[in-house]
């Protein structure tokens, strides 16, 4: 019976219900979970309170908070990103080259940022290695490290997939190791995205004892990727139109600016 008295656990209640609803209210899917490696810093890494962080990370949030989407987070391997994204257990990840067997099972959003893939050799080691094309590491005997799975642009794919260079590449997972095996002589270089390089050279103390190679392995742009098996192409349209506003902010270009070398392509602001 309505004694004339305003019920104000009701509106608590229901103000509750509204708030809760809104968090997913521009997406189809109520939850995203977000595929990422941990040891990729400063683009994504757990900072010391084991927060999900880095520049990409950040991004991927700003994104999602404009979108009122929620989003999870779920460490992995690189390659495990991808597989999962492929079956629809994940839902998307960062820092995606544009890779044909990808767009099979994955969108792409808007690009967001450019990568330069470049080799870091030892100190004074750029002139026994002059290289004018990827595949002459054969002729110089040059041993390089990189990530599994990752793409390094065509030239390097071609060379992974001849068995002529299979014993000059070892391609795992451990990318906060392959500094040390430069360093400590088992392998001759390492390949990475340039921000990564520049950040691990720092933190480790040993920007006296390397150099980055001035070939050019790769310079591409990259994207946010959707699986195909878990995300509707509608959330993919609208995410696509937050990713445009979001890189158009202050935010956006306080994240990346510093980090863009002399001569990167202009990410396009469409």
């Amino acid at each position: 019976m309505n004694d004339g008295r305003f019920n104000f656990g009701w509106l608590a209640l229901t103000i509750g219900v509204i708030a809760s609803l809104s968090v997913s209210a521009n997406c189809k899917k109520k939850e995203f979970i977000m595929g990422w490696s941990d040891d990729y810093e400063p683009l994504m890494y757990y900072d010391v309170n084991e927060e999900v962080t880095g520049l990409d990370i950040k991004f991927v949030k700003e994104v999602f908070r404009l979108a009122k989407c929620r989003l999870t987070f779920k460490a992995l391997p690189w390659n495990r990103v991808l597989y999962e994204i492929k079956h629809g257990s994940v839902d998307l990840t960062a820092a995606s080259s544009w890779v044909e067997e990808r767009s099979q099972y994955a969108y792409y959003s808007e690009e967001y940022r450019w990568e330069q893939m470049r080799i870091v050799v030892r100190k004074g080691e750029v002139v026994r290695w002059p290289l004018q094309k990827l595949s002459d590491i054969a002729n110089f005997d040059m041993h390089l490290t990189g990530l599994l799975g990752a793409w390094y642009g065509t030239e390097f794919d071609q060379i992974e997939k001849n068995t002529k260079y299979k014993y000059l590449l070892t391609l795992d997972a451990e990318t906060d190791k392959h500094l040390n095996r430069l360093v400590n002589r088992r392998t001759d270089g390492v390949i990475n995205d340039v921000i990564f390089l520049k950040h691990q050279v720092e933190k480790m103390g040993i920007t006296d004892s390397v150099d980055i190679h001035p070939y050019k392995v790769h310079d591409n742009p990259l994207f946010i990727i959707f699986s195909r098996a878990s995300v509707s192409e509608s959330d993919v349209k609208y995410l696509n139109k937050v990713i445009q506003q979001a890189k158009q902010t202050d935010f956006y270009h306080a994240l990346y600016d510093r980090y863009t070398a002399p001569g990167t392509p202009k990410v396009s602001q469409e």
